[in-house]
């Protein structure tokens, strides 16, 4: 991963040294998810990003 990892209920969340967005399981090491990621902002703007 590229960038400082967050940590919750057992997964690890970074990003990739192209962008790409990753979820890992802590246990096991194995990619848990892809798909799109949505992020809002404080001023109510919707993000969409491709995991």
């Amino acid at each position: 991963m590229f960038c400082a990892p967050a940590v919750a209920d057992g997964f690890v969340y970074g990003a990739g040294e192209g962008g790409d967005l990753y979820a890992v399981d802590a246990a096991t090491g194995k990619e848990a998810w892809t798909g799109v990621v949505y992020v809002g902002s404080e001023n109510g703007e919707l993000f969409a990003v491709t995991a």
